[in-house]
């Protein structure tokens, strides 16, 4: 299996949201929503790539750097001859502005295969710190802007998502390990830190944290499970210390429900994007608009399709989310 890339230009976009349908023998298939858009095949390109001899890669995040080129990470996985996983491997690659491979490195953490890349950011000097797991440890790793390692932190807070912040540190959303409860940590950009805050929100406080931002006030919202009513989908506003100031719990239909991505407009809407897990086992997009103080502006899910997908991630693009 390759990895496809694809990027194109939208000159009047309002809204982008990917919707990932998982179909049989685990084939990933990507639809791009677009309302109000305009597209510029001039601009547009697709690239595949393979740079492991693997039998299929998984990709977490895309991150555009600051020399206009593409940072992505992920894993790839190798099967056994019954079809089975025999190991996977999280990596990096990195991509000029026209999607050209420069390099691609794997995570080799103390030589432990069975690791996964889960999170990227670029840093200040060039370089790229990831965050991943496995089944004995999670990690950050610290590499420079040619791919090389420089650092490994085996890290007691299992990361899902990370950003940059507007101080040019770092935030982190994820568990802490100790209790299981959703966790936001803040981090520089080598790693010390700075605070770390866990919420109990509901049951038994077992959750996570899957995507986290910085909202225009300095605080920072964050969106995924808690349990509850089986696990429950929530969103989380912070203050600029993580203290929490509210939280909206959704309860969809008694299963798994959980939030994968969340972003704030320039009009200080939170989006929030993920699925509400049927009793037929179906998962059933979602998508939430809060006001900036929690009030719900609307929530839609459609529960009328025999599809299995699910809202991945949401990005904005030209111009404001309405």
């Amino acid at each position: 299996m390759k990895l496809l890339i694809s990027n194109f230009k939208c000159l009047m976009a309002v809204f982008l949201i990917f919707i990932i349908q998982y179909l049989p023998r685990g084939i990933i298939f990507c639809f791009l929503f677009l309302w109000g858009s305009i597209l510029d095949s001039q601009n547009t390109w697709i690239q595949t790539y393979t740079p492991f001899n693997a039998d299929g890669y998984d990709v977490e995040d895309v991150v555009i750097c600051s020399d206009s080129g593409y940072a992505i990470n992920g894993l790839y996985f190798i099967l056994d001859p019954f079809g089975g996983y025999e190991e996977w491997w999280g990596f990096l690659l990195k991509t000029d502005s026209g999607g050209n491979l420069l390099w691609a490195k794997k995570d080799t953490i103390s030589f432990q295969y069975d690791n996964e890349s889960l999170a990227v950011v670029e840093t200040s000097d060039g370089g790229f710190l990831s965050a991943g797991s496995s089944p004995w440890s999670s990690y950050l790793l610290k590499r420079d802007s040619e791919g090389n390692r420089l650092w490994t932190l085996y890290n007691d807070f299992h990361v899902e998502s990370m950003n940059k912040t507007s101080d040019g540190n770092i935030i982190l959303g994820g568990v802490t390990i100790d209790n299981g409860y959703p966790g936001i940590r803040k981090i520089t950009q080598e790693a010390e830190i700075l605070w770390t805050q866990d919420f109990y929100l509901s049951g038994s406080g077992i959750g996570r944290i899957n995507s986290v931002i910085q909202t225009s006030d300095g605080g920072f919202a964050a969106t995924g499970y808690t349990s509850g009513n089986g696990f429950d989908l929530f969103v989380l506003k912070t203050n600029t210390d993580g203290d929490s100031l509210w939280t909206q719990i959704f309860d969809g239909f008694g299963q798994f429900d959980q939030g994968w991505s969340i972003i704030e407009n320039d009009e200080y809407n939170i989006f929030v994007s993920g699925y509400f897990e049927g009793n037929n086992r179906t998962y059933y997009g979602v998508l939430i608009k809060l006001y900036i103080d929690g009030e719900l502006i609307f929530l839609l899910n459609e529960e009328n399709s025999e599809d299995y997908y699910l809202f991945g991630s949401m990005v904005e693009m030209l111009m404001v989310l309405h």
